[in-house]
């Protein structure tokens, strides 16, 4: 899948006039102040500092100033993962459309490098960002105008197996179990020799810190059948709590839901719905 982002860039060039006795003083990142304002009423900030670690070839001093939307991080809002960034830079650097080609491309095949090298994922299945930029009509107050495209590969949507969030709650248990009796049989006027095989399982993980799943059974080794196997779902909201169960498999099979309020003093209120089935061999 191939994404193409619509940027917006901005540049502020410091220029300062000197003196043959003056010299002009380091950019000093770390204290540096903004020397102008834009106030987008909740939209994030982030800073940093350039020269930036994960694009060394871009060799200007100053810093990037990064503006997220309201809905950046919602996948059903228009505004999803967009985003404006500045970059205030110090001297006189070249701005034309090969320049801003060149730098935007290392900046985004650094970001990417970085983010798959720390998944050990090889650089070589990761395909160069693409940059496309045009200039267009000069607006009010600037010097020049562009507007570009910049295209990569989304390797995550790609590999989604090679992202799992490992970090999730789980656990997952399995239990053997076997037995060995001995029995005298009058009718035959011999002992009889019986074993049995079983293994059991249980596990669960919490999705979110709302939604738990859990899973549990038990099968016999030596008929090689799953004889019991049961699910259950629950989800906690703000003042109510909900449960479904279902066991697909065994004697008895059942499915359950019930939706209760948290406070004890309300349990009446809870809506319990079970339905169950029995079979036989």
């Amino acid at each position: 899948m191939m994404l193409k982002y619509l940027f917006i860039l901005v540049f502020f060039v410091t220029c300062s006039s000197t003196f043959a006795q003056d010299s002009k003083p380091a950019f000093d990142g770390h204290n540096w102040q903004a020397p102008y304002a834009l106030a987008m009423e909740g939209w994030g900030i982030e800073r940093f500092r350039i020269p930036i670690e994960f694009a060394p070839g871009i060799k200007y001093n100053g810093i990037e100033d990064v503006r997220f939307t309201k809905g950046w991080g919602e996948v059903k809002s228009n505004e999803y993962w967009s985003y404006a960034f500045l970059w205030y830079l110090d001297g006189k650097p070249t701005i034309n459309i090969p320049a801003i080609e060149k730098n935007l491309a290392m900046y985004y095949d650094g970001l990417i490098g970085q983010n798959v090298e720390q998944r050990k994922i090889p650089l070589a299945l990761v395909k160069p960002t693409k940059v496309k930029v045009t200039k267009i009509a000069t607006q009010n107050g600037d010097v020049a105008t562009f507007s570009g495209t910049i295209e990569m590969l989304d390797y995550m949507q790609q590999n989604p197996a090679e992202f799992v969030d490992f970090n999730i709650p789980w656990q997952f248990s399995i239990n053997y179990s076997f037995g060995y009796s001995s029995g005298f049989d009058p009718t035959l006027a011999r002992f009889n020799n019986r074993t049995t095989s079983t293994a059991s399982f249980n596990g669960s993980f919490s999705l979110t810190p709302k939604w738990n799943f859990s899973v549990s059974g038990y099968a016999d080794l030596k008929t090689q059948k799953l004889e019991n196997f049961n699910m259950a779902i629950s989800r906690e909201m703000h003042c109510w709590q909900m449960s479904i169960t279902v066991t697909p498999i065994g004697y008895m099979r059942s499915f359950g839901f019930t939706i209760s309020p948290k406070s004890g003093l309300l349990q009446d209120l809870r809506i319990n719905r079970n339905r169950s089935f029995f079979t036989t061999r």
